[in-house]
């Protein structure tokens, strides 16, 4: 045991040599990080004007008032959209400067049309320069037609029954209300149901938690490269050591991936000078407990069991780089770290539960939001990573020990 401490001291000192360099290409990859996350910022604030402006030209009388309004006080609609009253010349001379995204042209008595079926249709002009957003406007419009639709055949379908099975305009009367009051609360709860629940790509997480831990997940896997080739060691390096010093290759596995722990940490320590930029200040803020500390852990000592494992397997330093660098790459994008998985196709969200780097990604999002992933799936996830990488890199390095002796 006395020899094992001693080597791995040794082992721990050449890690310390590395450092400098280490510093040196993340400092590299950080300038490229900010740069592209000061970009990024500078393109939302140029696109993120605030709501769209729709210009409407409708009648003026007291049932199409209310109806506006009733749609404009929607949640929903003021995230979205400003509904603005215009004529019908004045909106078109203002959707060919630009400064409406979309018109909406009513008929006359558009809402007695509606209520007795003749339902004369509106006229939507897009501007030429439409953003996104506009053309979303449009498919919205398209599909409130729809439930409109589904509603207005409710009150012929109730109608025609009525007729049929004799029923009087009192009875008649009292299901339209019926039909309005089901509706109405089916939209509403609609509405609260997008409005409070805030349901988006991410998750439960917001935008900043979920981005932040997959960054830190990518940028864990890609310093691997700045020292993959220095951890790599031969078989017959690791088999001499094991006969002259009586350390055996599970154990020198066990000593290599700690002392990867200790790099990978001292790597993800460098990207603490991005809190220097207010952005990043105001929208991530660590909370490290006891438990997110544990997890954390967990999460360096699976990145450094698969590193060891990788570069075991590989047979050569240029070998050990390219496959360390396009694994992560794929790993990282099937894990939803590029995409949320919720974006990607249902196949390629199933399979990352299989990933390691889906752990990963939790434990640096439980970081800065501590209830943003079940702590205990994600332990348990990273340990039953780490024990398989260890297994597995053990089993590799004592067949081929055999394989050796053999020749």
């Amino acid at each position: 045991m006395k020899r094992f401490w001693i080597w791995l001291k040794t082992e721990y000192k050449r890690a310390a040599f590395l450092l400098p360099s280490l510093c040196g290409r993340a400092a590299l990859v950080l300038a490229a990080v900010f740069l592209l996350l000061f970009c990024a910022r500078r393109w939302a604030e140029g696109e993120n004007s605030g709501p769209i402006k729709i210009g409407y030209a409708a009648q003026e009388d007291p049932l199409t008032r209310m109806a506006v309004s009733y749609v404009e006080n929607m949640e929903s609609v003021k995230s979205f959209c400003s509904l603005v009253a215009v004529d019908e010349e004045e909106g078109m001379e203002r959707l060919r400067r630009g400064e409406l995204t979309a018109l909406i042209v009513l008929p006359r008595n558009v809402v007695e049309g509606i209520l007795n079926g003749q339902n004369e249709p509106a006229e939507l002009y897009l501007s030429q320069a439409a953003q996104p957003l506009g053309l979303l406007f449009e498919e919205l419009a398209d599909t409130g037609i729809g439930l409109l639709q589904t509603a207005q055949a409710e009150i012929y379908a109730t109608s025609r029954l009525t007729e049929e099975f004799g029923e009087g305009g009192e009875a008649l009367e009292s299901m339209y209300r019926e039909i309005d009051a089901f509706n109405l609360n089916l939209v509403m709860n609609r509405e609260q149901y997008f409005r409070q629940r805030g349901l988006s790509p991410t998750g439960s997480q917001s935008a900043a938690v979920y981005y932040g831990g997959a960054l830190f997940t990518v940028y864990l896997l890609l310093s691997g490269l700045f020292f993959i080739t220095r951890l790599k060691r031969s078989m017959e390096e690791q088999m001499l050591l094991a006969l002259r010093r009586g350390i055996s290759l599970p154990a020198q596995l066990a000593g290599r991936t700690l002392v990867t722990v200790f790099l990978f940490f001292a790597a993800s320590c460098l990207p603490a000078v991005l809190w220097l930029w207010p952005p990043v200040r105001e929208n991530l803020r660590p909370a490290p407990d006891l438990p997110v500390c544990g997890v954390l852990f967990l999460a360096f000592l699976c990145a450094a069991a698969l590193l060891q494992l990788v570069c075991l397997l590989a047979d050569s330093p240029s070998a050990t780089i390219l496959i360390w660098g396009v694994l992560a790459l794929m790993m990282g994008y099937v894990s939803g770290c590029f995409l949320p998985s919720a974006l990607l196709p249902e196949i390629v969200e199933k399979l990352s539960l299989f990933l390691p780097t889906t752990y990963i990604r939790s434990a640096f999002s439980m970081l800065f939001s501590p209830t943003a992933a079940d702590a205990g799936k994600t332990a348990a996830g990273l340990a039953f990573f780490t024990a398989l990488f260890c297994l597995t890199g053990s089993l590799v390095a004592e067949t081929r020990k055999r394989r050796r002796a053999g020749l």
